[in-house]
């Protein structure tokens, strides 16, 4: 990857913290539903582009979920375990980055 100012490391390191805080928002205190919300709200500035190749298919699925996370009435409607199988794959694909950021640096 290339490195500098805007470089595909700088990107990836921005999303890779977008992640973080949005995984902070899923442990912290509350209702699930509340905080994965909060933590699609985290992800929310976080593009395609600022991803390696190789997991922009995965971050695409995962963003298929956001509109359902961010519509209130969608949100109550989901059960617990969906909103908690998602909160999940916001952290799985966090520890992807972070292991992708770690090979790159």
């Amino acid at each position: 990857m290339r490195t500098g100012p805007g470089s595909a490391v700088d990107r990836l390191a921005y999303a890779t913290g977008k992640f973080a805080e949005a995984v902070h928002a899923l442990i912290g205190a509350g209702d699930v539903k509340a905080r994965l919300r909060e933590g699609f709200r985290c992800i929310g500035p976080v593009g395609e582009e600022d991803l390696p190749e190789s997991l922009r298919s995965q971050f695409r699925a995962l963003r298929g979920n956001r509109d359902r996370v961010l519509s209130k009435e969608r949100l109550s409607a989901m059960r617990i375990g969906k909103a908690a199988a998602i909160a999940h794959e916001v952290f799985t694909f966090w520890r992807l980055l972070e292991a992708e950021l770690n090979r790159t640096e």
